[in-house]
């Protein structure tokens, strides 16, 4: 929460000093906030709450100096206030206030990049992948008899589809008037092919003289409707142009099929009533049944006009990546199938572009790892974070988030998680929902409690699963060798795991319930109807005052712990001595084989394996006792696929600790790899690598450089690699955001 300061004229000065070294007089709080979205090229959004009704004041400027002010004299709880003409390529500071009697109250001032911990809150118009708003702007067609036809048919395909972020395709484009149209009603970037080039040179220079060419629409000539020059799966939504003003079904119901998104991706198409050249409902049908079942789609034929539309299911054998290491699982694989690609040379190049190495930090400290669900890629960078279309890589939205900023992930939880509609981020003491197309926040599930941070974050079930820890214990120090985060680190730790009913943010369970826990971050996990978690109840971890430890205390009177998701109860409990985990400790469940395995090092790995179905009883411990070289080697995290944990140089069968592999398994060497069903990914020194644990055989991507933890998953029937290598001295990489996806070949 933000802390504000009383203003006066005669206090300028001395306030003015206390602002930059961050002490604050007349301390008052804001409840959530503030943070900060663009809303276009040149204007962003500031948000925040506050306990009582207010008015809203947003100062800021290019300096620490502000200078430009926006008010609103309106009380309100939540806070809006938008500021334009926002220069290019300009970091800007800002604070927030409120009126306050005869004085104005503010936060302190909000910094852009300083590499002073905790003070990059500030918002950078560089980084700023907002789209032009032409919702305003004036048609560049005449008004016609065909005016109220597009305008009429983009109306109904915004509401029957609901889709207004990410690509459209205009399968036919004809002049560019449907084009034009859905542009005005959305954020999408559309996409108009044609055979005629006539059309298509008429439609360039009408969307030129409307000044949204280039910006929000282009076309272009094509040989062929039937093969498009197109990556498959980029369109959000597919449209046809040619179907309202032609009466006729253009090209192939194959092709744009091929072309859709998958889950959730749709094609509507049709033509309002009363066109001058009417398409039947029997000529839609015969055009898509040569694709399609009957099933397969719907089609109307009413007073509206003829219409169909199709909706792309998830891709076969599709896993997702939302959480930290793949799923509440906790355990480091996504269970992909990649449509069955094996090796590098059996994926296309899907999309490459932004976000760049700019939007995030050092890959040195080892940021969170990206998240996955439903087709949406969320990822972090300096305190923002920011969420793109995982299938073509259309940016949604971003938001500048002071205190979001966690960094030595292999020491603490990560911060977000997803489901099918939302990403809940942790920032501060609260958990926000936000809503995975708009980046609009539409619950706070508030921690309530002075002197704490929210911890981890899980989504299970109907449950959203947080914990209680001391404020300040994340790490958030990156800049310089000394914030490399290799050798030993103290562990972060939770005083107590709690549920929350994920829709009615009703508070269920709590345990323990007397806050005298040492819950180590990141060993908790959840599946087989339980809550997994590593605690010492050791009277000195317990009391503890700093949230982070590593000294022997933290391994004694140490329990592994299973709760009942529903109700907090303890469905059994088992001491348990493992090594001493001074570099790193892990806690992974077994979907398969219901079984828990924990993972310690110092130097050498530890794996113990406990049966979840039979009161934690041990299974075996192994020592790895030839851990893979490297930079930081005792970092490395295992993971596992259909049964087995894999931890480099040997594969593991988790029923009984048997080796399944006895050498070769891979390891990220300043990273940690992930795994997908088939496959796992890792990066040995430089360069995206994949290794078949099928055959063994390995693959990789040159010239692409993942960063020092974990940036590239298996999501969706995808390889996403948001860029995470940046600030390596190792020269040579495309500092770029790149995806791939099955060939078609």
């Amino acid at each position: 929460m933000a802390n504000f300061v009383n203003r006066s004229a005669t206090l300028a000065l001395f306030l003015g000093t206390l602002l930059l070294s961050g002490i604050a007089q007349g301390q008052t709080n804001v409840e959530v906030g503030p943070y900060v979205q663009f809303s276009g090229p040149h204007s962003a959004v500031v948000r925040w709450d506050t306990a009582t009704a207010r008015d809203s004041i947003v100062e800021y400027g290019t300096s620490d100096s502000l200078g430009l002010r926006v008010s609103d004299a309106s009380l309100t709880t939540t806070h809006e206030i938008t500021l334009n003409n926002l220069q290019t390529r300009t970091k800007y500071y800002y604070r927030v206030g409120y009126t306050d009697g005869p004085t104005e109250t503010f936060t302190e001032i909000y910094w852009p990049q300083s590499h002073q911990s905790g003070r990059e809150c500030g918002f950078d118009n560089s980084i700023n992948y907002a789209r032009k708003d032409c919702s305003s702007t004036p048609s560049p067609y005449p008004v016609d008899s065909l005016t109220t036809l597009y305008e009429d048919a983009a109306d109904r395909i915004v509401a029957q589809t609901g889709i207004t972020k990410g690509y459209c395709l205009v399968y036919g484009c004809r002049e560019g008037r449907l084009a034009f149209e859905i542009a005005k009603r959305t954020d999408l970037i559309v996409v108009g092919v044609d055979t005629d080039a006539a059309k298509i040179y008429n439609a360039a220079q009408k969307l030129m003289q409307a000044n949204v060419y280039g910006a929000r629409v282009t076309v272009r000539q094509v040989d062929s409707l039937d093969s498009l020059p197109f990556t498959k799966y980029f369109a959000n939504l597919i449209v046809s142009d040619y179907m309202i003003s032609d009466g006729q079904c253009a090209g192939s119901a194959e092709e744009m099929f091929r072309l859709l998104r998958p889950s959730g991706g749709i094609a509507y198409l049709g033509q309002p009533d009363n066109c001058p050249s009417e398409l039947t409902s029997s000529e839609l049908t015969t055009w898509l049944n040569i694709h399609f079942s009957p099933g397969d789609y719907t089609l109307t034929d009413d007073t509206n006009g003829v219409w169909a539309k199709v909706t792309r299911d998830p891709v076969v054998d599709c896993g997702w990546w939302s959480h930290q290491y793949g799923g509440a699982h906790n355990n480091g694989g996504s269970n992909d199938g990649l449509e069955g690609a094996q090796s590098a040379g059996e994926m296309d190049l899907q999309w490459i572009g932004m976000p760049g190495s700019d939007s995030g930090i050092d890959r040195n400290p080892r940021m969170p790892p990206p998240i996955c669900n439903n087709g949406r890629l969320f990822h972090q960078g300096l305190n923002r974070l920011i969420s793109i279309d995982s299938y073509n890589g259309a940016i949604l939205w971003s938001l500048e988030i002071p205190q979001l900023r966690r960094v030595n992930l292999p020491r603490d939880a990560g911060n977000t998680c997803a489901d099918d509609n939302y990403v809940y981020v942790a920032v501060d003491d609260d958990c926000w929902r936000l809503d995975g197309d708009t980046g609009i926040r539409s619950l706070t599930y508030k921690l309530g409690e002075t002197g704490r941070d929210w911890g981890i974050v899980f989504r299970d079930g109907d449950n959203l699963y947080g914990s209680s820890m001391i404020d300040g214990a994340s790490y958030t120090e990156y800049f310089g060798t000394a914030y490399w985060y290799a050798g030993n680190h103290d562990k972060v730790c939770s005083k107590y795991i709690f549920a929350n009913n994920a829709s009615t943010n009703t508070r269920l369970w709590e345990y323990p319930t007397n806050e005298t826990g040492a819950i180590i971050n990141t060993a908790v996990a959840i599946g087989g109807g339980r809550v997994y978690l590593v605690e010492s109840r050791n009277s000195t971890a317990q009391n503890y005052t700093s949230g982070r430890m590593n000294f022997s205390e933290l391994w004694q009177n140490q329990y592994l712990v299973a709760l009942n998701p529903i109700n907090g109860n303890i469905i059994w409990e088992r001491p348990i001595d493992t090594l001493d985990g001074t570099a790193v400790f892990y806690l992974l469940y077994d979907p398969v084989n219901d079984i828990v395995v924990i993972q310690s090092s110092n130097s050498d790995h530890y794996l113990y394996a406990y049966d979840a179905a039979n009161n934690g009883n041990p299974l075996w411990s192994k020592d790895v006792s030839n851990p893979p070289v490297g930079h930081t080697p005792e970092l490395m995290r295992a993971v596992m696929s259909e049964g087995v944990v894999f931890l480099a140089p040997k594969g593991y069968n988790v029923t009984d600790g048997t080796e399944a592999y006895s050498s070769g398994v891979p390891a990220g060497e300043c990273g940690t790899p992930s795994a997908a069903k088939n496959v796992i990914l890792y990066r040995p020194h430089s360069d995206i690598w994949m290794w078949n644990k099928n055959s063994t055989y390995k693959s990789y991507w040159g010239e692409i450089r993942p960063g020092c933890w974990l940036n590239v998953i298996a999501s969706g029937g995808m390889v996403l690699a948001p860029e995470g290598g940046g600030g390596c001295s190792c020269n040579g990489w495309f500092y770029t955001s790149v995806a791939f996806t099955k060939s078609e070949n």
